[in-house]
């Protein structure tokens, strides 16, 4: 691979915009420009970094992940939940290395969780522009429509979807990383000098480390890519690249989950942790209706009204399918992939023309009913949210549709310059922007909810406050009602994850939520739990707890049946909440009243 700083210009004709032409200069310009987007149509100079953007269901479980890294350095157990036993994800494999040493580095800095999980989202935007320009300049766009559409790619729906609640998804910066070594080996271009070998390996260990869908996919494009190669050639040796580059992302995979495979090697298998169903890949398959349909918000009514007569009339589920709206630039060049099959014309890019196959076999892959279904059924579950390949399909359609653009341009040698290039960039971006947010200006996605935001997280910070100034050190908490970990449904109008909110305040606190699924802490809570209250009390007093946590929200009567039993027990009225949603009992006195019973008998 020649090193080579990509300027602004194609086919020798430059175009100075005053920018070093150095790469780094490049890539820094991008991230600070991808910044100053985000930062205006969010306006992100309106909310306090501290209280996270989203404080609900899976981002709560995202804020607990930076917090167990916090207090003890990675996210394989943690002491301080799944009480009487511990949280351990070893029956839950996750291979997130890269992501946990980037939440590390941050917390040299901080140890508040809420900013570090908003800072690593913020950062998710230009790290995405940083890798989509790198790609596409390779693939022959120059910089400046290169950076447009990197912006673009940056600022997808499907980002704003991910958001905070799958914030590592919302990460999405080794797509473009994994598209170019597939076109690489799809056009047998791959240079196996000493530094390009450490490149391509460090990008497919990079891809390993940073979650099993991306990386599936990637492996997938991949091997699609060998098996061009090899049909272009006739030649079996042109599928070597791809196959030591898929067994570089596995084996990576494989480290960043050896704690899960040593523990299922010595322990037997525990079914209940990681539930996967076939029909899942049909439920969170690809639906390419949902893929170009506007936005539900689209100020265009007759847009807005094509999209909820679809939602109302589809005979799929209402949360089938869980993609998001390509927006209008990346539906126009999703369709032109599709179009552009029928054709060999000689003014198409090889890498266009490459793009286009990979187009079609990730809609073959993650359809509904495709063949990712396929795989589901005769293969494995495990993978079932085929249409988060939809990012993937995203960049193809940019890429494409940013190319034809610029040799539309190209056509016209006039329009070929500087001057109208810097016209040209900030309309596609602006049109860009607008369309895929449905004809808004700003996205509110950030600062729209961090009100309610503010005023719940202070109520829940105050509430365990109060509790840890009550209780000793290292206390356990028995927290109600009882619900599976990880990922369970509502509970009433308990979401999941919410009862890891007392632990996201709490410093020197035991809880009980956060038990794996299946494992015997887990077995014991939910046997507890059922009992009569006053035989609850007794055996959490037996086992060492020294309070009960309740959500108010988790029961259909507001736990008000169980707060009179449990008043009437303890002969104690419980804290409540500011907001009135979590009430918590110290068992302290009960425990001494029975040893006083104990030693007068």
């Amino acid at each position: 691979m020649k090193n080579v700083s990509y300027p602004i210009s194609r086919a020798g004709f430059l175009l100075r915009t005053g920018i070093s032409t150095h790469p780094y200069y490049q890539y820094l310009f991008a991230a600070l420009a991808s910044l100053a987007v985000i930062f205006l149509v969010t306006s992100l100079w309106k909310v306090n970094l501290h209280y996270p953007f989203a404080y609900a269901a899976d981002s709560i479980s995202s804020e607990t992940v930076i917090k167990t890294i916090i207090d003890t350095g990675w996210n394989n157990t943690n002491p301080y939940l799944g009480l009487p036993g511990h949280y351990d994800m070893a029956d839950y494999p996750i291979a997130e290395g890269f992501h946990y040493l980037l939440i590390r580095v941050l917390a040299l800095f901080t140890h508040d969780p809420s900013l570090i999980l908003n800072i690593f989202y913020i950062l998710s935007f230009p790290l995405v522009t940083a890798t989509s320009l790198f790609v596409m300049q390779r693939i022959g766009l120059n910089y400046i429509l290169a950076l447009t559409a990197s912006i673009l790619f940056a600022m997808a729906p499907y980002h704003f979807s991910r958001f905070e609640y799958h914030l590592f998804l919302s990460s999405y910066y080794t797509i473009p990383l994994s598209t170019w070594l597939a076109l690489l080996i799809a056009d047998q271009e791959m240079k196996f000098s000493k530094k390009e070998a450490i490149l391509y390996v460090v990008i497919a260990v990079l891809i390993g480390s940073s979650g099993v869908y991306y990386a599936y996919f990637a492996s997938f494009f991949i091997f699609i890519a060998g098996l061009i190669a090899v049909c272009k050639s006739k030649k079996a040796k042109c599928f070597y690249p791809a196959a030591v580059l898929v067994s570089i992302i596995v084996a990576a995979g494989a480290i960043n989950v050896a704690p899960s495979i040593i523990h299922k090697l010595k322990n037997p298998p525990n079914p209940e942790a990681l539930i996967r169903h076939q029909s899942d890949s049909e439920n969170y398959g690809l639906n390419i209706m949902k893929l170009l349909l506007p936005s539900e918000d689209n100020r265009l009514t007759n847009l807005s009204k094509l999209n909820q007569h679809f939602y109302k009339s589809s005979v799929l589920p209402a949360d089938s399918g869980e993609v998001k709206r390509l927006g209008l630039y990346a539906s126009i060049g999703f369709l032109l992939l599709l179009f552009l099959l029928l054709f060999e014309s000689q003014f198409l890019n090889e890498k266009i023309r490459n793009l286009t196959k990979f187009n079609i076999f990730a809609v073959l892959l993650g359809t509904i009913g495709g063949f990712g279904t396929l795989i589901a059924y005769t293969i494995s579950p495990m993978i079932r949210c085929y249409g988060r390949i939809s990012i993937f399909i995203a960049f193809f359609s940019l890429t494409a549709l940013f190319y034809l653009i610029q040799q539309l341009i190209e056509k016209f040698p006039r329009l070929n310059n500087l001057y109208f290039m810097l016209i040209l960039a900030p309309i596609l971006l602006l049109s860009g922007w607008v369309t895929q947010n449905g004809f808004h200006f700003r996205n509110h996605r950030i600062d729209g909810n961090q009100p309610s935001i503010i005023r719940e997280f202070d109520s829940d910070r105050e509430f365990v406050q109060k509790i840890e100034q009550i209780l000793p050190a290292n206390s356990m908490v028995f927290q109600l009602p009882y619900t599976r970990f990880p990922e369970y449904t509502t509970v009433y109008n308990m979401t999941d994850y919410e009862l890891l909110k007392a632990y996201l305040h709490s410093q020197h606190l035991r809880w009980s939520y956060g038990a794996m699924a299946g494992e015997a802490a887990d077995h014991w809570q939910k046997e507890v739990s059922g009992l009569p209250t006053p035989l609850l009390v007794n055996q959490l007093v037996h086992s060492g707890f020294e309070g009960i946590y309740i959500n108010r929200k988790g029961y259909p009567d507001n736990a008000d049946q169980l707060e009179e039993q449990l008043t009437s027990i303890l002969k104690s009225n419980p804290i409540q909440s500011r907001n009135g949603d979590l009430i918590f009992y110290d068992l302290r006195s009960y425990r001494g009243n029975l040893q006083q019973e104990k030693e007068g008998t």
